[in-house]
């Protein structure tokens, strides 16, 4: 894994010449010119601020009848961008569907997006065939809005793992719809979900063939979903008629029809009544049934009345009458696990302690008080010494703002808001008095917060060594009272893209945290300065759990680094609890206390599945332990986000692997312009590199050049290899990118 095709010599020994000094094309404009496109302020606020105004509906854009195809969108408007609309089968205002619209500047093409996640074909290894599994996940596929036949073969939001020789013949991907194997079992697997869209697919459609063709088809909830196996030797499971389904054969070979959208569960009385034996628990609920509003809820007495509640994951919710003065005993302190909420309002009854419970009790006026109502601080001692907590981190969910009020006999507190009210800390009392809600309390739905920024273009360097230099990263505008996971990019004119550290995060706070940038070189502020280097950086909360964006990380000093050689080690990352059931892009950050700045290879993604991944970390030419580095408190941050986002606010994409258009550039080095069109958001984009072997000891791969609103240029490196296109789209190395 670690030889490419020669053994890697030191990045010391790399001459200027093979620095690229501005990006190949680029002029020596000023500064200012060079970064057009790039952030260029700190902030946080809301989605859909100064942001490109997204796609609407087919209604009122000058068309004289409902659109029925994207073409018909950019005639009526020719500056219409890529994006999601409103088309109808054939014009009928009875029949209308949601489709991503692409490459509108160009030759506009339909696209259904798959809402699921659990969309995939597999050519399952074994018997004639050597290699890896290959499996291809599907975001999207592409429709004939007017016959409603799929293009099997279309894989412009699909990505594939896996690599196997079939004959000679080297498959890397599967297209949509097909189980295969090679060794006389129907071993081979595909899913087909159009769950939460207005298809399902046509009876009748699949067929098994090959040789000694073996293989099962099972169509369920109204062939909304559909199953497969599939094998022989070699045989398979597919729509007809076709020969060696792999790769990307195959045209409009899979039939749609169109049914009425489907209703989405806006209560837990919804659940029970699509399904009257359904138990308590977790169930998925979307409010007032909008696909993009979902939600997780605790589903209470499914067998009389159902009830809803939110689940709290901080575990720092909690409300507290401090005994003092007049009230005579212990402090009433109640803390809530779950509160019950209106799935229709949003709003939570705050004396609800069905998930709660309360220690202490005191005398109010001959009152005996034994539990607090949810996000109320009293006390009776002349002071705000009554506290509470409301944390809904983790959850989609803030509390809107003005919903505190102080009350009571000489009252006396405070309400403090985090920066996107996901957190409220109460100090409230009196003789006697509180700070309370209102009740019930309000919330409203909020996508998970990121906070986002880049630091001035060449400022605020410091010398390190001779050869690195440090950076301190303000993020106090944030307002996070927690410490988030930060994950950064690098960007710059000229030679950032052949350091390390830049995505090494040290010493983390609420307010701030450092990275050190190791060059190959000697390296001063004043160089760092002349090419403009800048951190993109994005602050997260831990522990989040939306269905378009999750993440977590492994614990300090506790990670479970494995020993890859003398200078290496890897780690198995469990992302289960995202509950994802189709791989996402993941994207990583490295934590310790020192030495990780050195290190390659911590935002290069192996092994990428639904339920985790696998990194390798080199430290090139130094020895590291498994116990070193917990020593050091080397860890990982990681978040995961669906492929093909395309919010107003929240893109993410990728290359395609075994494809992506990489260019030479030196013997050892490559480079790939990244397209991200389509995408509203334009913020730094924050990327990771995929692939099967070999990518972790490249460098370049978070180091951004000539960003602009539709795209990015990165230059990778693997010192003293010999590295080709062809052989990067062998080992399948690609870009994922998210942009804000």
């Amino acid at each position: 894994m670690k030889n490419l095709h020669t053994s890697a010599a030191s990045s010391h020994d790399v001459p200027d010449t093979l620095r690229p000094a501005l990006h190949p094309g680029a002029s020596r404009a000023p500064l200012g010119v060079l970064l057009l496109g790039a952030v260029l302020s700190t902030g946080c606020g809301e989605p859909g601020t100064s942001l490109q105004a997204r796609p609407v509906d087919a209604k009122g854009q000058g068309l004289t009848s409902l659109a029925a195809t994207c073409q018909e969108i950019r005639t009526a408007d020719p500056s219409a961008i890529d994006g999601e609309y409103t088309l109808h089968i054939g014009g009928d205002a009875k029949k209308p569907w949601t489709a991503w619209c692409n490459d509108m500047a160009g030759t506009p093409r339909e696209y259904l997006s798959l809402m699921s996640g659990t969309n995939y074909s597999q050519y399952t290894v074994g018997g004639y065939t050597s290699g890896s599994s290959v499996r291809t996940y599907y975001a999207k596929v592409r429709i004939d809005p007017v016959t409603l036949r799929v293009f099997v073969a279309d894989q412009t939001f699909a990505q594939s793992t896996g690599s196997l020789n079939h004959g000679g013949t080297l498959v890397t991907s599967m297209p949509y719809g097909v189980a295969m194997s090679c060794d006389n079992k129907a071993s081979g697997v595909a899913s087909l979900d159009l769950t939460g869209t207005p298809f399902a697919v046509a009876p009748h459609d699949f067929a098994v063939q090959g040789a000694n063709g073996v293989g099962t088809t099972d169509y369920r909830a109204e062939g909304r979903r559909v199953n497969l196996t599939g094998g022989g030797y070699c045989g398979w499971n597919s729509w007809t008629p076709v020969w060696s389904p792999f790769n990307q054969t195959g045209g409009d070979q899979l039939h749609l029809e169109y049914r009425a959208p489907p209703v989405l569960a806006a209560t837990c009385q919804e659940i029970r009544a699509a399904n009257p034996s359904a138990v308590d628990g977790e169930y998925t609920l979307h409010v007032g049934g909008d696909q993009k509003k979902p939600w997780t809820a605790w589903c209470h007495d499914m067998a009389g009345t159902p009830r809803e509640y939110l689940s709290l994951v901080s575990g720092t919710n909690y409300s507290q009458y401090t005994a003092g003065g007049s009230a005579t005993g212990q402090n009433v302190r109640t803390d809530y696990a779950k509160v019950r909420i209106d799935p229709v309002t949003l709003r939570v009854s705050i004396a609800d302690q069905t998930f709660a419970q309360s220690t202490g009790s005191l005398e109010h006026g001959g009152t005996p008080v034994t539990s607090m109502p949810y996000g109320e601080a009293m006390s009776c001692d002349g002071t705000a010494s009554g506290v509470a907590s409301i944390d809904l981190s983790g959850t989609p969910f803030a509390v809107a703002p003005h919903e505190f009020s102080l009350g009571g006999n000489s009252p006396a507190g405070t309400t403090t808001y985090s920066s996107e009210g996901r957190k409220v800390n109460l100090t409230g009392g009196g003789d006697c008095g509180w700070n309370r809600g209102s009740d019930p309390l309000h919330l409203e739905y909020r996508d998970a917060p990121v906070c986002m920024g880049q630091t001035a273009p060449g400022a605020y360097w410091q010398q390190y060594t001779f050869d690195s230099l440090s950076l301190d990263v303000d993020t106090s505008g944030c307002g996070f009272s927690e410490t988030p996971m930060y994950f950064t990019s690098i960007g710059g004119t000229g030679y950032h893209w052949q350091t390390t550290g830049a995505t090494s995060i040290i010493l983390p706070t609420a307010t701030g945290f450092r990275v050190i940038v190791r060059s190959p070189s000697s390296v001063t502020p004043a160089f760092a300065s002349q090419y403009g280097w800048h951190l993109n950086w994005q602050a997260v909360p831990g522990s989040v759990r939306q269905p378009s964006l999750c993440t977590g990380q492994t614990t300090p000093g506790t990670t479970s680094w494995q020993q890859y050689g003398s200078d290496g080690l890897y780690l198995d990352v469990d992302t289960t609890a995202c509950g994802y059931s189709a791989a996402p892009l993941y994207f990583t950050s490295l934590g310790g206390l020192d030495w990780h700045w050195r290190t390659t290879g911590a935002t290069s993604i192996y092994q990428p599945t639904a339920t985790g991944f696998r990194v390798y970390v080199w430290h090139r030419g130094t020895s590291i332990t498994p116990v070193l580095a917990n020593q050091l408190g080397w860890h990982l941050n990681w978040r995961a986000q669906p492929d093909g986002l395309r919010q107003s606010w929240n893109c993410t994409g990728r290359t395609p692997q075994g494809s992506t258009p990489w260019q030479q550039y030196t013997s050892d080095s490559l480079y790939v312009d990244v397209s991200t069109s389509g995408c509203a958001a334009s913020g730094a984009p924050i990327t990771s590199i995929g692939g099967t072997s070999e990518q972790w000891g490249l460098m370049g791969a978070t180091s951004l050049y000539s960003p602009t609103p539709t795209g990015f240029r990165i230059y990778v490196r693997y010192p003293g290899s010999n590295l080709t296109p062809s052989l990067a789209n062998q080992r399948g190395w690609h870009l994922n990118w998210n942009r804000r």
